[in-house]
């Protein structure tokens, strides 16, 4: 019921917006249509978050696991801003796949019994795929500027060692798999394997530049 009020009604809040009204009217008088897109698409990027943050704690309380899907958020928004990461071509898709990363897989995650031998691989499989891959760009931002993609493999790379050093040190079992989760949810995002299976552009920063 929350996901169809939230399909259903996209916009609402924004139609007849004094502001919006505003800006569109000044926008399309001044001739200025590129503002007017930038605008849209930021429009667009607001509503997305907004009603797709409700939706997901919401489906957390209805799963019992608020506090993990919370942890998962931060952590895996954070690296995710300099790692980027493919994203789902749909409303309707995106709804689904960020159930399935934020509240469903963490859920049994969280309850399954991990070797240190395990989780030495992953986090060693991990970092191979953060310096091959990192960051991966979509088709809507790609990253033509060299010196960014350079400096943002970096610091995703300076985020990833802090995220294992801290899953060494902390002491709550959730927590710490929460960002082991984390970390293995974000290298397989930027793979160009996950791309492929979701039939989505790969590199699309150097048919740019072509």
């Amino acid at each position: 019921m929350i996901f169809n009020l939230i399909i259903n009604n996209k916009y609402n809040f924004l139609k007849g917006g004094k502001m919006k009204n505003y800006f569109i009217k000044n926008m399309l008088s001044n001739g200025d249509n590129k503002d007017l897109e930038k605008l849209t698409y930021g429009l667009d990027i607001i509503y997305i978050s907004f009603t797709k943050l409700i939706f997901i704690i919401s489906a957390s309380l209805m799963f019992n696991c608020l506090y993990i899907t919370l942890y998962c958020i931060f952590l895996i928004s954070f690296i995710r801003g300099f790692s980027y990461g493919l994203h789902m071509k749909n409303s309707v898709k995106c709804y689904l796949f960020s159930f399935l990363i934020f509240v469903l897989l963490p859920k049994f995650f969280i309850y399954t019994n991990i070797s240190k031998l395990q989780v030495f691989i992953l986090f060693m499989l991990c970092v191979l795929s953060f310096i091959m891959y990192s960051p991966s760009d979509t088709n809507k931002r790609p990253l033509i500027n060299e010196k960014k993609r350079k400096t943002l493999k970096y610091m995703s790379l300076v985020i990833l060692f802090l995220y294992i050093i801290i899953y060494l040190y902390v002491k709550d079992i959730n927590l710490s798999k929460t960002i082991l989760y984390s970390v293995v949810i974000q290298s397989i995002l930027i793979n160009p394997i996950a791309y492929k299976l979701f039939n989505l552009s790969y590199g699309n920063f150097k048919e740019v530049m072509k």
